[in-house]
């Protein structure tokens, strides 16, 4: 059961919120982890106005790194950045997406 907040931010179970900004139609979950050594980001969902991303990030202490999925309608392309730079996915970004973080996107 979601608890709803102030301007449209809900907790979802505890460990997930979600924005609906009105008019805008922006949809936002994932959940985060901070602690003494960085913060981690799983499962971050964002959609709205045609646009989709999905992702993980994490910084401890060295160069952030994240894995991500950026859709368009149905363009997509998948971006992994870290300490040895930033790789672009464009060949079945969805498939090596899925490889790469463990989600299933429908």
């Amino acid at each position: 059961e979601a608890a709803e907040g102030p301007r449209g931010l809900r907790q979802v179970d505890g460990r997930h919120l979600g924005i609906e900004v009105p008019r805008q139609k922006l949809e936002l979950s994932g959940a985060v982890n901070l602690g003494t050594h960085g913060a981690k980001l799983h499962r971050m969902h964002a959609q709205g106005e045609g646009l989709e991303l999905r992702g993980q990030a994490e910084s401890s202490g060295g160069p952030p790194q994240a894995v991500l999925l950026v859709k368009m309608g149905i363009l997509a392309v998948g971006v992994e950045t870290g300490a040895q730079g930033t790789d672009i996915q464009i060949l079945q970004p969805t498939r090596w997406y899925e490889k790469k973080t463990g989600e299933d996107v429908k």
